[in-house]
């Protein structure tokens, strides 16, 4: 892309790719930037590379957004109808349906192998299986 665009986001996640020496960086911007974005940066393609640069906006990042635990985004996750829906096509073929917050936490606990959510604050192995998750989520959000 010749154009520059300044798309300003929250940091949210990062991950380690493991058998690559590469860091992957998760920033949420708000729904209404997608266009923004999608003008910016194009298409993610397996072939291609498009460079961009990240930036820090200030230094009182804590103030503009609260420090969620894994566990207290899985719970807001598990309230969110588009996440029950999600659920339903993502998860094995037995699942039914998903229609009440109950439900979908029962099914997230099922598919990361714990027992309860407050586990992907300090299991390292739950915790990835919940980013894994969680970014299976969000790329399915934007699709």
């Amino acid at each position: 892309m010749t154009d520059s665009a300044i798309i300003k986001g929250v940091y949210a996640d990062y991950r380690r790719v493991k058998g690559r020496k590469v860091l992957q960086i998760i920033v949420e911007v708000p729904m209404e930037a997608a266009p923004l974005v999608h003008k910016a940066f194009g298409e993610p393609t397996p072939d291609g590379s498009t460079w961009v640069a990240v930036a820090l906006l200030n230094n009182e990042k804590a103030k503009e957004k609260p420090d969620y635990r894994l566990s207290q985004q899985a719970a807001m996750c598990c309230n969110d109808v588009r996440f029950w829906q999600f659920l339903e096509e993502y998860g094995d073929q037995d699942v039914a349906g998903v229609s009440s917050e109950f439900e979908a936490a029962t099914l997230v606990r099922t598919m990361c192998d714990v027992q309860s959510r407050s586990e992907f604050n300090s299991d390292e192995t739950a915790a990835e299986k919940w980013r894994n998750l969680y970014g299976s989520y969000q790329a399915w959000l934007i699709t």
